[in-house]
């Protein structure tokens, strides 16, 4: 065991503790170490870990600061974490060839050796290409423990000895599939394995408890989709859902033209008395905001005052004008400004308010401004403090990841603000680990993972 406040820095700020934690793996000048990184609460303290796979090399820091690491042996394909004994402490199950074998997560003394549960000719015996972290352990109806491993001829889910307890055939002949990792963090979906076959049929075991299609809350809102979007009808434009009841889903079909205006159609579509689309109208009249999208992430709704109701962020920048001067000027200065807006949705009105009820102004790198798309950074949109609002973290810099706090606005200056030693090349996670509505940010770095924990 390796302690981490004497490897890895631990400052406090107002609302984040951050954790530096170093990678062994890393070389410097030869890029970010490859890894995986994902959440699981490995001692039952209904707070969620921080586990980092090096290789065959799996490490767990925990919340308190201590870095606790085991090997997996070499050729397992698949693994979750799970507490399958009912002691409190999660385990390693893992799949290598036609072994199913336990490991212990030793938080205290030495590294404890694999312990072997059963062997099966299961679909993971020939898929080695590395270690995954998947969904293999599972509930039966009675709340026994199961594995669940792809067969030949079904999924089956066997005792913790090893005896058959159901299969479910397939529904074509291909045997392809994929696993869809576990979600681990208090007041998430516990459990789940999704098997696709031709990229049309799926089959679930305890699957995650996501909204069908037909109820989901958004569709994939990219800067590319967003842009094709005025060409199409908008009944196909990207949208999000702003509200919803038993009846209806009132959604905003979003667009973005040439001039960095978001065009936004309202329209509610009803549902039936399963949850499921009946039928979809027309949208509304367009309604033009100066600004572009930033699109909100994964099924979080963007809702800076805390109403219920979906709000919109727009980002805007100056163009360059066309002299040589400001030419010259745009393309060797450091930084160039840029300007966020948030417009909230009113209720009353049935559209977002044209006036913005906030706006931010900063400068960021001007190459950022190359990239298709957003010119922000690793930006998190998110409640961080727990109070029911959306907040906005980002980079500012290369190594500069600041933080403001949604009350009637936004501040000039963010609320708080971390300095690293090296570029950000990424984010890891933005979650909430305790389930208190406080959302954790996990950042990569080459040689370094940084924990934004919130407090």
């Amino acid at each position: 065991m390796m302690h981490a406040l004497a490897i890895m820095g631990v400052s406090f700020g107002a609302m984040l503790e951050l954790h530096s934690i170093p990678l062994e793996d890393s070389t410097p000048g030869e890029g970010p170490s490859q890894i995986l990184t994902f959440f699981a609460d490995v001692d039952s303290d209904a707070v969620a870990d921080l586990f980092i796979l090096e290789g065959t090399k799996l490490s767990v820091v925990s919340r308190v600061g201590a870095i606790h690491q085991t090997v997996l042996p070499h050729g397992v394909s698949a693994f979750d974490i799970a507490d399958i004994d009912g002691d409190g402490a999660a385990e390693v199950i893992a799949v290598q060839g036609r072994t199913v074998f336990r490991i212990p997560i030793a938080l205290q003394g030495d590294p404890v050796d694999p312990n072997k549960m059963f062997s099966v000719d299961s679909l993971y015996a020939t898929a080695y290409s590395g270690p995954l972290p998947t969904v293999l352990v599972t509930k039966g109806a009675l709340g026994d423990t199961l594995i669940a491993l792809p067969m030949e001829s079904g999924l089956s889910r066997f005792a913790v000895d090893g005896t058959p307890v159901d299969e479910t055939p397939y529904t074509t002949a291909d045997k392809s599939f994929y696993s869809v990792p576990r979600s681990l963090v208090p007041g998430t979906v516990s459990s789940g394995l999704s098997i696709q076959y031709l990229s049309t049929t799926t089959l679930e075991i305890d699957s995650p408890s996501y909204p069908a299609a037909s109820g989901m809350g958004y569709t994939y809102l990219s800067p590319e989709l967003l842009r094709e979007a005025r060409a199409i009808d908008p009944r196909k434009w990207p949208w999000f859902e702003i509200t919803a009841d038993d009846t209806k889903q009132t959604r905003v079909y979003c667009a973005v033209d040439s001039e960095l205006h978001t065009i936004l159609r309202i329209a509610d579509v009803a549902l039936g008395s399963d949850g499921a689309v009946t039928s979809v109208p027309l949208p509304g009249p367009e309604r033009r905001y100066p600004g572009a999208l930033v699109p909100g992430q994964d099924r979080e709704k963007v809702d800076f005052n805390g109403d219920g109701y979906a709000d919109i962020l727009l980002w805007n920048a100056p163009r360059p004008g066309i002299s040589v001067d400001s030419l010259l000027r745009a393309v060797t200065g450091r930084d160039w400004p840029i300007t966020l807006t948030v417009h909230l949705y009113s209720p009353d009105k049935g559209r977002f308010e044209p006036m913005s009820a906030t706006k931010l102004e900063f400068r960021i790198p001007v190459t950022w401004f190359l990239a298709y798309g957003v010119p922000l950074r690793d930006y998190v949109l998110r409640d961080i403090d727990g109070d029911g609002k959306t907040d906005l973290a980002m980079c500012t810099e290369e190594s500069h990841y600041a933080v403001w706090l949604y009350r009637e606005g936004f501040t000039t200056a963010p609320d708080e603000k971390h300095v690293f030693p090296e570029p950000i090349t990424g984010i890891e996670h933005a979650i909430d680990i305790e389930g208190n509505g406080k959302t954790s940010i996990v950042l990569r770095g080459d040689s370094r993972v940084y924990a934004l924990y919130a407090k």
